[in-house]
């Protein structure tokens, strides 16, 4: 194959390297600082009922009451739950700074890829961290993963190769998670329609926008069946924006594609949204809302990661819950797609 000679936009961006790695630093520190806070005031809170805490000014005990200790658990706790997520986003701000871009397409020249494609506007859902269930206890809150949703995805494939990802025009600084590459705004075709032909695997933001339902139509025409999967961040009514639009841009070309596959070729038929089981008792839904998978002859599988199958919603069955469901998907990839590196 040919060497990928695209010109690249070098972005003139502020990132300061010292700075990333002050910030992480400083980010792992209030989030260790605001957990053991945290745990102490909810220690501190349960005991607040028994016992007595006393406090010795000079030579003169003070008892403090119920409410007091009652007051000193909430601002343990409240002050910990603060250092907590401000050294997420502390970390995650560090982790723009080091974050490393792509200067010349030849970097990725003859190594496995996944290439992330997803409308820019997508990147907003991408830079989200996770939350805590409402359902979830306080103490639960401490074990959130600093990981942004792109970084999750990044590690979600990463035995498919290293994510690449194309930049958002003008952005300042890269987000933490694929390794991103900038091209100029008129002249990015030709790169990306060559970039979805080498890649192991193509991921793909479900969400409307002219840019990504070309793409769409470009991986359907390129990759197989099982180098394609959707990532469904958006509600219902954007999703089924995104498919109407695919439905009219395959339409469109459907002449030109059956004169390249057949003239029997049809393009995949988007699934519906599926519904969640329990509607009355949704009161958080994940970021990612699920995935799109092709099996052979582009029949299409959603997979909706639904919140409320499960009797126990904690954060850890909720994870386990949506890891046993994408091990099943990443699986067929692997054994129905070409070769990861890893094997």
């Amino acid at each position: 194959m040919t060497e990928l000679r695209a010109e690249l936009v070098v972005p003139q961006g502020r990132q300061r390297r010292a700075r990333g790695r002050a910030l992480i630093a400083c980010g792992w520190t209030f989030r260790i600082v605001g957990t053991l806070l945290g745990l102490i005031g909810i220690q501190r809170g349960r005991m607040a009922g028994t016992g007595q805490l006393v406090i010795h000014l000079g030579e003169s005990p003070v008892v403090i009451p119920f409410w007091g200790r009652l007051l000193i658990a909430l601002t343990l706790s409240a002050a910990g739950v603060l250092l907590f997520l401000v050294g997420r986003v502390l970390a995650g701000r560090g982790r723009q700074h080091i974050a490393h871009i792509i200067r010349s397409l030849t970097e990725i020249d003859g190594r496995p890829f996944v290439l992330y494609l997803r409308p820019f506007a997508d990147d907003l859902a991408g830079a989200r961290m996770p939350t805590h269930t409402p359902a979830a206890s306080l103490g639960s809150l401490f074990r959130l993963s600093g990981r942004t949703q792109e970084e999750s995805l990044r590690e979600m494939f990463r035995d498919f190769g290293t994510m690449v990802a194309i930049g958002r025009p003008g952005e300042i600084l890269p987000l933490p998670g694929a390794l991103r590459a900038y091209l100029p705004v008129d002249d990015w075709q030709d790169t990306v329609r060559h970039l979805i032909a080498r890649a192991r695997l193509v991921v793909m933001g479900a969400g409307p926008g002219p840019g990504t339902i070309w793409e769409l139509v470009e991986a359907v025409r390129t990759v197989q069946p099982a180098q394609l999967v959707l990532v469904v961040h958006h509600e219902a009514d954007v999703y089924e924006q995104f498919r109407k639009a695919a439905a009219a841009e395959f339409a469109a070309r459907l002449p030109r594609l059956r004169r390249e596959k057949g003239p029997h070729w049809l393009p995949p038929a988007l699934p519906d949204y599926p519904p969640i089981r329990h509607p009355e008792r949704l009161t958080w839904d994940y970021v990612l809302k699920g995935v799109i998978y092709f099996e052979p002859g582009w029949k299409p599988r959603f997979l909706r990661f639904d919140p409320t199958a499960l009797r126990r919603r904690t954060q850890s069955t909720m994870t386990k819950s949506v890891n046993r469901s994408l091990e099943q998907v990443l699986r067929y990839l692997r054994d129905a797609g070409p070769p990861s590196p890893n094997r």
